[in-house]
């Protein structure tokens, strides 16, 4: 059956309004994200009264009551006084509360969260010494790693002291992280180098138990983590343990020293690229036509050595067979992100910004691709030289493995 719309507009009654959500009431727990403040839009009026609004947060609270979008809005009738809002109830932004609420009606929205207030029960809750929701907080954080923990050695690269780094928000488990360059996984005793971090859980309460952790770059550390599993080509792990620190590992610290080294990386056909921090950088002269010839072409190294770059040249390789097709479909995007429906497009070059315009054949003669940037698997980004069109703004061009290209916008 196909939905009905939600409507918030005052084109229906306030009792058509009203009856968009359910006739039974439910309690939840909510935070603020949002609501009116002094200088914002007055809000819809039905007849005398306003109906006001806010926007909550409650990802941190994983509500399984709350359908799957964390985020939602609560409607209520108010009259707006001679000296404007404040309303009642009041309610601030990043503060807890706890509601009674109607939902609205499933035929009207089943995909998003709008509720109708009917009751504040407690405000500003203190939701701080809840370990059930410190709990809820930190598996929901787990469920973007691997279950199976590791036990690992890693050659660190760069200082974390966990003790003066803060959470803004009340309870949340985020993280922080260092670095490594080379590791032992102690299941196979395999070492080898590679670059990754190590992410380590914290909160304002300390309920992850890390607030003393320290970590010195050039140190080797063993402890226990779970694989991030969010992106297939990524080394970052989340700390389950410290085992030991100061590890002595000669052989893992001269790789770990060695990687962090410059090196070369050559292509051939193309030339050598200078590697540094797991990406091979060079530049060559990519169209002779162009205005600027030249473009810097970065590698991501592989996942695996971040002395080499194999998966991102073989990428690379594939464009460079037809770098004219490649950089037409780069200018292609853009001109279509940028032209209006008659094939012409407005740039700031006039003496009022925005009173040239040109056709899409004449603005992408001027275009120059300067900067190239691809990941192992074969994706990757592209910025272009506008030639002064809009100011000294360049464009990026963000581009798939499958072959798609995305106009991201205007860039510097």
């Amino acid at each position: 059956m196909e939905q009905n719309k939600f409507i918030q507009s005052n084109t229906i009654s306030k009792e058509e309004f009203i009856a968009q959500f359910s006739d039974t009431s439910e309690e939840i727990l909510i935070k603020v994200l949002s609501c009116w403040k002094k200088g914002d839009m007055p809000f819809k009026k039905f007849g005398k009264e306003s109906l006001a609004s806010l926007q909550y947060n409650n990802s941190w609270v994983k509500d399984k009551s709350l359908a799957t979008n964390y985020r939602g809005y609560i409607y209520w009738f108010t009259k707006k006084s001679l000296f404007g809002y404040p309303y009642k109830p009041e309610f601030k932004p990043n503060i807890c509360y706890r509601v009674r609420v109607r939902r609205v009606r499933p035929d009207i929205s089943a995909s998003y969260n709008y509720f109708l207030l009917e009751e504040v029960i407690e405000e500003n809750v203190d939701m701080s010494k809840d370990d059930t929701l410190y709990n809820e907080a930190y598996n929901s954080f787990l469920a973007d790693y691997d279950q199976k923990v590791q036990e690992l050695l890693i050659y660190v690269t760069k200082d974390l002291d966990m003790s003066k780094e803060t959470i803004k928000k009340s309870v949340l488990v985020a993280w922080y992280h260092t670095k490594f360059s080379a590791v032992t996984f102690m299941e196979t005793n395999k070492s080898t180098m590679i670059e990754g971090s190590l992410r380590v859980p914290c909160d304002n309460r300390n309920f992850a138990g890390n607030k003393t952790l320290k970590f010195k770059a050039g140190k080797v550390y063993k402890v226990t983590a779970r694989h991030y599993t969010g992106d297939n080509n990524s080394n970052a792990y989340l700390l389950d343990k410290v085992i030991e620190e100061n590890v002595n590992d000669a052989l893992l610290a001269t790789l770990g020293t060695e990687a962090q080294k410059p090196s070369t990386w050559n292509v051939e056909g193309v030339g050598e690229f200078d590697v540094k921090d797991s990406v091979a950088t060079t530049i060559i002269t990519w169209d002779d036509n162009a205005k600027y010839t030249d473009a810097e072409i970065e590698l991501d190294c592989d996942k695996d050595n971040p002395k080499t770059a194999s998966a991102a040249t073989a990428h690379l390789l594939k464009i460079m067979q037809n770098k004219s097709d490649f950089t037409s479909k780069v200018f292609t995007a853009i001109a279509d992100h940028l032209a209006d429906e008659n094939g012409m497009i407005e740039t700031w070059e006039g003496e009022s910004q925005g009173d040239v315009h040109i056709t899409r054949d004449e603005f992408i003669k001027r275009l120059s691709l300067t900067f190239i940037y691809i990941d192992v698997n074969g994706s990757g980004s592209v910025l272009v030289n506008l030639d002064g069109m809009f100011t000294d703004h360049g464009y990026e061009v963000f581009f798939g493995a499958d072959g798609t290209f995305e106009a991201n916008g205007l860039m510097g």
